[in-house]
């Protein structure tokens, strides 16, 4: 999140060269063992990489293909989630609700539906940057604080988000 009322697009700054290179190792050795690595969803978006993993769903970055071509977030459902109705349930009235919600501090939703094979899926815009949990990280390994102006900052994006 960044101290004005817009999200944040692209990363401020980038891990070290070493870093990104084992990272990217480790993600294209994670692709080339994803079922999904390839694949095109909702006959439009191409699964690239995955970005994160849950109880739920699996999150991927995706390249909308055609005339306008962008990056995507893709939340893929567990086919075994999705067997429970509870969760099928919760994960389609999450996808309404964000989908209603128009606000700077709110990821918007792109698509909804399932793949060829039955699997649940949302498509969102991709936002790129920091997460607060790393910054923070950084900060308390660093030894410095959160600087009270940009906790309050982040605070009321937050509430606008809420109340949005």
């Amino acid at each position: 999140m960044s101290d004005g009322d817009e999200r944040p697009r692209t990363r401020p700054d980038a891990p070290s060269p070493a870093r990104a290179a084992a990272a990217a190792a480790a993600l294209d050795r994670s692709a080339e063992q994803d079922p999904w690595f390839g694949r095109i969803v909702g006959g439009r978006f191409q699964i690239c990489e995955p970005l994160g993993q849950g109880g739920m769903a699996v999150v991927y970055r995706a390249q909308e293909q055609g005339f306008i071509r962008r990056d995507v977030a893709i939340k893929l459902l567990h086919p075994e989630a999705a067997l429970s109705h509870s969760t099928l349930s919760r994960f389609l009235k999450e996808a309404q609700l964000i989908a209603d919600i128009r606000h700077p501090n709110v990821v918007h939703v792109i698509d909804v539906g399932r793949t060829d094979d039955g699997n649940l899926y949302l498509v969102m815009e991709l936002l790129v940057g920091r997460t607060l949990h790393h910054e923070l990280r950084d900060l308390v390994r660093s030894g410095q604080v959160f600087p009270w102006e940009r906790a309050a900052g982040i605070g009321l994006q937050i509430c606008a988000a809420l109340k949005a």
